[in-house]
């Protein structure tokens, strides 16, 4: 018996409908993209701070597009005004599911080839798309208007509900933190506080242990990032809290703060670095995480983590969303 899955829809779908995506990607910044039906990973630790677009399809073949959607809507039986070209992002990690574009196929003349996908209408970047350690998935659809009606019921191969897709096409965006994971946090207990002569409110210490912060590592780098044991037990107890989250991106900015003043005290001020030469150092791992993620802003980075550390720390909050976890964290004490 076969056991191949098929989806069957009960009305008939023209051939210029159901191809209608064959060409479509999400791009991720100019580098990366990804076609229907298929999968890309961004392990590099940049998934949070790529522009996300959809590309309909190639600049010759714009107008073909269109024109291909609207006779194909025609040949469905379904005039355009009742169909929509519709994008939504969903992200299982945190539960949400977001509508990012919504567009009638008889308006296809003022829709862009290229639609940008991760900024809302007031700039801000969405929150279907900060899962830095997972990812999202986007789907485009050509779907019915939620006014419709089918008009005839002796018509059987037009659909019946209102919203249903005709055409669909899926984008597995995934993405891993691997590069941003710049240390492993030890307990700071009541022996090692002795022995470093740490006082007892001490939450956390950060000790780089002389490291040539311009040296090729592999791995995680070999540094000690002591947190107080009670502390980070109740952490990995609750990982998900608002509490946690906030207070693991604070400590992330701490270790990148302790790097960047570190190698502004210590690099040779004489001497031009690009990041093409450090990237595999302990620096050059932190201008990656906090970077937009392409060669020129990288070495913009490195350069300002000498010459204006403060700047570049404030630089690294942003990145790491300060600000949106501790309003999270005021929210959830409400």
């Amino acid at each position: 018996m076969s056991r191949e899955k098929r989806t069957i829809r009960p009305y008939t779908v023209a051939s210029g409908l159901s191809s209608a995506f064959k060409s479509t990607e999400v791009r991720l910044g100019d580098d990366l993209s990804c076609s229907a039906g298929s999968s890309l990973t961004v392990d590099d630790g940049t998934f949070t701070r790529r522009e996300v677009w959809v590309e309909w399809t190639t600049e010759s073949e714009f107008d073909r597009f269109c024109r291909r959607l609207t006779n194909a809507a025609a040949d469905t039986g379904v005039h355009p005004r009742w169909l929509r070209l519709v994008v939504v992002a969903r992200t299982g990690s945190l539960k949400l599911a977001e509508k990012l574009l919504d567009h009638g196929l008889d308006r296809l003349d003022d829709i862009e080839r290229c639609t940008r996908l991760d900024l809302d209408p007031g700039g801000e970047r969405r929150p279907v798309f900060c899962a830095g350690t997972h990812g999202t998935v986007v789907d485009a659809y050509v779907a019915l208007s939620p006014d419709w009606t089918s008009g005839s019921l002796v018509e059987r191969r037009l659909p019946k509900r209102a919203a249903s897709w005709l055409a669909r096409a899926t984008f597995r965006l995934e993405a891993s933190a691997q590069a941003a994971v710049l240390f492993q946090p030890r307990p700071l207990t009541e022996a090692k506080r002795e022995e470093l002569g740490l006082p007892q409110g001490t939450l956390r210490f950060i000790d780089l242990g002389g490291q040539d912060l311009e040296e090729a590592i592999e791995g995680t780098p070999d540094v000690d990032v002591l947190v107080d044991e009670g502390t980070l037990t109740a952490l990995n107890a609750n990982r998900t809290s608002a509490a946690a989250v906030f207070f693991q991106r604070q400590l992330l900015l701490d270790f990148v703060s302790a790097v960047v003043f570190e190698y502004a005290r210590s690099a040779d001020s004489g001497t031009i670095t690009l990041y093409e030469d450090v990237k595999d150092s302990l620096i050059g791992k932190v201008v990656q995480l906090i970077a937009e993620p392409n060669d020129e802003a990288r070495d913009r980075t490195l350069r300002q983590c000498r010459s204006d550390p403060a700047r570049l720390v404030a630089l690294a909050e942003d990145v790491l969303r300060l600000r949106e976890g501790v309003n999270q964290l005021f929210r959830a004490a409400r």
